[in-house]
């Protein structure tokens, strides 16, 4: 006889910050600022990071500063 498996209520683990003081959120805003950007959430940041890839990249690499050489 199969036994229907129990349901359990589920526990939120994570909520993101209300006060948009996120690393993604901190990200947004120096990309906003560099660029001359009106980017007010994370879909606008999205959508521009798809349609500027090369900008894109360029804004990480400097936001996260990760140090590289170029060949």
């Amino acid at each position: 006889m199969s036994r229907e498996p129990e349901i359990m209520e589920s526990q939120v683990m994570w909520e993101p910050d209300t006060k948009r003081n996120t690393h993604m959120d901190r990200f947004r805003a120096a990309v906003a600022s560099s660029c001359g950007l009106r980017l007010a959430n994370y879909d606008e940041l999205y959508q521009w990071s798809v349609e500027s890839y090369s900008d894109f990249w360029a804004e990480f690499w400097k936001f996260s500063n990760i140090i590289c050489s170029r060949l």
